[in-house]
């Protein structure tokens, strides 16, 4: 595991606070579906999206404490609190194609 960058960042969301997606209409979610490329990521919203991957409401106050430390180390392991889109992948994933799989196309939009 890389110690900066998006590997560092899911390995505290996932390993360490416990935001790994979930299985939601016997579909696995995970934080790469929400990703769209070719915008700038903000720390806040980086941050919705792993709970919203695990199937959490990010607008409960009990995450708050859960929702300060990802963002935190969305600024710690990106480098800023805003990022370019490009950046939200894993060191050994192949380039970006700029939009989602054929399998996740649509789905974020539906609810799916």
């Amino acid at each position: 595991m890389n110690d900066k960058g998006f590997d560092a960042l899911m390995h505290v969301a996932c390993v360490e606070l416990g935001f790994c997606g979930c299985i939601k209409r016997r579909a696995p979610r995970h934080v790469m579906m929400f990703i769209l490329r070719g915008a700038p990521v903000h720390a806040g919203q980086s941050v919705e999206w792993l709970l919203l991957a695990d199937n959490v409401n990010p607008n409960l106050p009990e995450y708050d404490h859960q929702k300060a430390a990802l963002r935190e180390a969305f600024i710690a392991y990106m480098g800023g609190e805003i990022v370019e889109a490009t950046l939200l992948r894993w060191s050994d994933s192949e380039p970006d194609s700029g939009s989602p799989g054929p399998k996740f196309r649509g789905r974020i939009a539906d609810g799916a």
